[in-house]
Parts: C-alpha cells; structure tokens; sequence
C-alpha cells in the first residue's frame, strides 16, 4: 500500500529561503527516506521546477483569509478536485525526513504537550494563538475531544472527514482566522474512526541539532537558514535533484553552505 502526500503552498515571494529552496529540501528527503510514498501533490502556488511526477493545482490565495484559512481552504481545494482522496499526508515546505520512514505507516500524532491551549495558555504569536484557541472552542462545543495533534511533521489525514470539517468552520465566530486544520482533522478521526493517538516530540529548529536529525523527522525556523552548520547539513544530504525536480530546463543548482545558488 502507498499514501499519497499533499503540499500546500504560498507564493514563492513568501517562503523564507525564497524560491521555495525549503520545498526542494523537503522533496529530496522524500524521495531519499520516504517509503510507500504514492503521488505527491502540490496546492496553491506550485512552482515551475516542479517534474511532472508531481500534481500541480493551482489556487489562489483569497485575500481576507489568515494563514491557518488558507491553509484549510487549499486542502479542501484539493480534495474537492479529486487530487487527494481516502487517507492522505498533509506535508508544509519546512518538513523533512532524515531517516527512512514507511509513510503509510503514519500514525495520527499527538504532541507533548498534550492539548489545544486558550489564547492565554498559547506560546507563539497572535495569529497562532487566535487560530488555536477558536480550534479548541470549536472541537468542544460539538463534542470532539482536544489533542494537540499538529506537530511539524507530515500528519495523517482522511477526505471521509472533510464534510464535518467544513461544518466546524462554519461554526467558526471568525471564519478569516480559521481551524487549525491538523488538530481538526485528527480529534475527528479519532472520535470517527477510533484511531489511537501516537505520542511524540515534535522537533522544529532554531539551528542545526544533531537530535533533531536522529529524531528522523524535523522542522526549521525561519532563522535555521541563517546556520551555516544547518545548510551545510542540507547540502551534504540533499544536495542532489530528485526525481520531484525538472531536470534542465530551468533548475536551479544545489544550495551552496553560503545559502545562495552556487
């Protein structure tokens, strides 16, 4: 069996690295440690580079949405154009592998940290915790239980549950601000399917950590690009084009340690 992986991505002007240099990264550890791995899709703004071993659809980002909305608004996208269907991995630009891993495997991950903060209780920015705490309000008053289950990993998900996932939106008192589309998801599929929660630690990085890299799965932080240990790392293990890129025809060379296209 194989589960197909879904990106969901902004413009290229809003990826940190620029140029979507995080999306390569995240691609070629893929396609190097990635098992069972079906088709990959990329919503939202899918960028030329891409090979045509990958979906590309389209969509545009409205305008009054915040980034969880949007977030949501691209799955749904994809799942109501037939591109993702069934059980499915929800996959961000800044998500990487570094040792091998069945994804079809992939359990519904609960954080540490337990369960979905109140505004108060949240550590992050405003955006962050708005979205979070309108989640938490949402899940409890139509009875689903609160998991933090968003960690910075690929996450499992199942269209089955779009339908209800939709009606939680609207019950949303601001619908810009959104659900966070991960805690949703999971506290769904666990009060609909009876699937287990899989505790872990959920690694998102400020610089280079080697236990991060042995964790087999891990983020980065916007300023992470500013490491030169980090992007050192990143040239050594994914250096290469993968079978994700174009080959010619526009690619862009291996990311020097400097973090410009050498």
């Amino acid at each position: 069996m194989v589960i197909d992986v879904l990106y969901t991505l902004g413009p290229a002007e809003c990826s940190a690295g620029g140029a979507n240099r995080e999306l390569r990264w995240s691609l070629r550890s893929l396609a190097k440690y990635g098992r069972n791995v079906g088709r990959v899709v990329v919503v939202g703004y899918p960028p030329d580079w891409l090979s045509d071993e990958v979906v590309r659809l389209p969509v545009e980002r409205p305008a009054d949405l915040e980034k969880d909305a949007v977030i949501f608004h691209n799955v749904m996208a994809a799942i109501d154009a037939g591109a993702v269907s069934g059980r499915f991995l929800l996959s961000s630009d800044d998500h990487f592998l570094s040792a091998p891993f069945d994804m079809e495997r992939t359990p519904l991950w609960q954080r540490k940290n337990n369960f979905i903060p109140t505004y108060a209780e949240c550590r992050g920015g405003d955006g962050y915790r708005r979205v979070l705490d309108q989640t938490r309000r949402v899940l409890l008053a139509s009875g689903y239980g609160i998991v933090k289950c968003n960690p910075h990993r690929n996450t499992l998900c199942d269209s089955r549950c779009a339908p209800e996932l939709e009606r939680l939106l609207a019950t949303a008192p601001a619908r810009n601000v959104g659900i966070e589309f991960n805690c949703a998801m999971g506290n769904v599929m666990h009060a609909v399917f009876g699937l287990p929660f899989e505790r872990m630690h959920d690694w998102k990085v400020p610089a280079f950590d080697p236990r991060a890299v042995e964790a087999g799965a891990f983020s980065i932080r916007d300023r992470a690009l500013a490491d030169p240990k980090l992007l050192a790392w990143f040239a050594a293990e994914f250096g290469e084009p993968c079978r994700y890129e174009k080959r010619g025809g526009g690619l862009l060379p291996p990311w020097s340690v400097s973090g410009t296209a050498a």
